[in-house]
């Protein structure tokens, strides 16, 4: 991306976790998903004037997006994918904030490799949000 193309909201952050991340700082890493996503749903929040401005207000920002989503194509599951990915970037914020307790119990315990795993989601996600905000369509 050059210098004078304009980056959307939680681009850059999500691009910062990567690089924390892929230098193995996993909670740091993690707390810049949590951020990015969250500075993406505040712009999309924005436009349906709705405040974002911690995770409860993006809980209900969630919701409302998924409640104005397309029904499913006949004989489709219909998945609530905003919810769906917000719970993944609450996982990274999870990590972010009680990875030390975390640590001690593996079922909740994320290996190094999930930190990078995951990722794609929440790009994918961001981007929607950014689409939405921008009133692209086209993902």
């Amino acid at each position: 991306m050059s210098e004078t193309e304009t980056r959307l909201p939680g681009e850059a952050l999500l691009e910062a976790a990567e690089r924390e991340i892929g230098k193995g700082n996993l909670r740091e890493g993690a707390g810049l998903v949590w951020d990015a996503t969250m500075e993406a749903l505040a712009a999309a929040g924005a436009r349906y004037g709705m405040p974002c401005g911690n995770r409860e207000e993006a809980v209900e920002l969630v919701n409302h997006l998924d409640d104005l989503a397309d029904p499913p194509a006949p004989g489709e599951f219909y998945t609530y994918r905003n919810l769906v990915s917000f719970s993944v970037a609450d996982s990274y914020r999870e990590e972010h904030e009680n990875r030390e307790e975390l640590l001690g119990d593996p079922e909740f315990r994320w290996e190094p490799d999930e930190y990078t795993l995951y990722l794609d989601s929440i790009r994918r996600f961001i981007k929607s949000l950014n689409n939405q905000t921008t009133g692209n369509t086209k993902q």
